[in-house]
């Protein structure tokens, strides 16, 4: 998170996102959720 160029408001959505699923969560059906077009930003998340 530290020198990133995502905004805080991504973090805590990500995050949010992540921690509601009870088995966890792919990258991609993050990036779908988020609305991200890059699938490489979601994964580093």
């Amino acid at each position: 998170m530290e020198n990133s160029k995502l905004l805080l408001k991504t973090w805590l959505l990500a995050l949010t996102l992540i921690s509601a699923t009870k088995k966890g969560l792919s990258a991609l059906k993050l990036q779908r959720q988020m609305g991200h077009s890059r699938y490489m930003t979601v994964f580093r998340l």
